[in-house]
């Protein structure tokens, strides 16, 4: 099924079953702008393996949340601001998330203190993560209790927060990103989180200091 082109607001959407295209649509004032939870055959075992691509979803909780078990998506060049968080990821696998703008999701939005992300992926394991663009958010991408991702070529930069965190987790691989003028640092590895891979990448003007906990290599 295809669902493009419309303009959504107060209501987001959810995409139930396997294999949507969700494309070029314009979502705002959503608490989830798109929810994608686990399809509910097979036990839930069958990937979603939804494409969603090229929306602008302002406005919402969370821009697009992928719920535990909803497998195999390919999230790209959307579009998330002006909300809470951007994209959250809880226990999903094997996802591609790529080219995605995230700007301006921070708790003040909704008169609020504290702090939100702009890419949480938590207990998720072998996703890509590539060429996002992600500034001016309460946090950067946070990568927590999960194994076997790939971060290449994301620029995090402007964030009231860290730019990258990596807390817990294996086999995890960290190259060619850029985390710039960040009010945190620009990359923050905790302690028993090294990742097997940290390559190429480049840390400039963050506040707190641009690496910590993981010795560079470029």
């Amino acid at each position: 099924m295809v669902i493009k082109s419309n303009t959504i607001t107060g209501n987001g959407l959810t995409v139930e079953g396997s294999g949507y295209c969700i494309d070029g649509n314009t979502i705002s004032g959503a608490y989830y702008g798109i929810s994608i939870p686990a399809t509910s055959f097979n036990a839930g075992a069958t990937p979603t393996s939804h494409i969603i691509s090229n929306n602008v979803i302002s406005g919402s909780q969370t821009g697009i949340k992928i719920a535990s078990n909803a497998d195999g998506n390919t999230i790209t060049s959307n579009t998330i601001k002006d909300g809470l968080e951007g994209i959250g990821c809880s226990g999903s696998d094997n996802n591609t998330i790529s080219g995605n703008t995230i700007t301006n999701n921070k708790p003040s939005n909704f008169g609020n203190s504290g702090t939100s992300l702009a890419m949480a992926i938590g207990t998720c394991s072998n996703n890509t993560i590539s060429n996002n663009q992600i500034t001016n958010n309460s946090q950067g991408i946070e990568l927590n209790n999960s194994n076997g991702n790939t971060l290449s070529g994301n620029t995090v930069s402007n964030n009231d927060g860290n730019g990258i965190r990596v807390l817990w987790g294996t086999g995890n691989v960290l190259t060619d990103n850029t985390a710039s003028n960040n009010s945190g640092y620009g990359f923050l590895v905790e302690s028993n989180s090294a990742p097997d891979t940290f390559t190429d990448n480049t840390a400039s003007g963050n506040s707190s200091g641009d690496f910590e906990g993981i010795t560079t290599s470029n």
